[in-house]
């Protein structure tokens, strides 16, 4: 959804923007809180003894539900502050595993599910929620993705798809998949190839080594293409992206 930096402000925008169009809040919390003593940044143990009491504990059986991790409801858009201090703990790692997992409902039907330290967020199709969303995520490095898939084609014995805002290639065996948002320039060659600037993310030696030991393969630099037509397909695609993925 959201660039690394962007994506704890995004999540409290669209808790903010969605939360009084609903009428319940779930979030999986990882018991107890941890606290984190660094200046500026929010501390689960402070923020959850605040705001525990707008928030009831249930058992769901829904998925990852544990001894550790246990679902509490709250009601919006009455406790909507309180539900926006849980989404803000996200700017730090141990927050987002304190805020396992985040949901928003109106009438028992899902309106936005969110994983803090996966980055994922999915909303509901209604074009009131994704209208309203897309009008919070405009101030950040952000864009609403469909998640159907858009475009594929082959090259060789590989297969290359663009969906959920990633460029996928699939062969040998195997498959990995890159975000969109990382790619600074984007050039139409010849009749049948798309070149891509990528942006550094390799965050020092350290970050670069572990790509090393664990192999992480590069991003795609040119994409070949089987023609013009789906060279512009592939390229429009790809700048369209980035122009609803900057801040406006």
């Amino acid at each position: 959804m959201s660039d690394d930096a962007d994506s704890p402000d995004a999540l409290v925008a669209l808790v903010r923007a969605l939360g009084p169009h609903c009428d319940a809040a779930y979030a999986l919390l990882e018991r107890p809180p941890t606290a984190v003593d660094e200046p500026g940044v929010p501390n689960p143990q402070a923020v959850w003894s605040d705001v525990e009491s707008a928030f009831v504990p249930t058992w769901t059986g829904w998925t990852n539900e544990n001894s550790q991790r246990r679902w509490h409801r709250t009601e919006l858009p009455d406790h909507l502050d309180d539900l926006a201090a849980l989404a803000d703990l996200t700017r730090t790692g141990v927050g987002q595993w304190f805020l396992h997992t985040l949901a928003l409902a109106r009438d028992d039907e899902w309106v936005l599910v969110a994983v803090p330290h996966s980055r994922f967020v999915a909303l509901s199709n209604a074009s009131r929620v994704r209208a309203a969303a897309s009008d919070a995520l405009a101030p950040y490095y952000a864009a609403l993705v469909d998640g159907e898939e858009t475009l594929s084609w082959t090259d060789g014995d590989r297969t290359l798809t663009i969906r959920n805002g990633s460029i996928c290639v699939d062969g040998d065996g195997s498959g990995h998949c890159w975000p969109l948002s990382r790619v600074e320039a984007v050039e139409r060659v010849g009749e049948r190839t798309v070149r891509l600037g990528w942006a550094d993310r390799s965050h020092g030696p350290v970050r670069r080594a572990v790509g090393r030991l664990l192999r992480t393969p590069n991003p795609p630099e040119r994409v070949v293409v089987p023609d013009e037509e789906t060279r512009d397909t592939v390229a429009d695609a790809i700048e369209s992206f980035r122009a609803s993925y900057e801040p406006s």
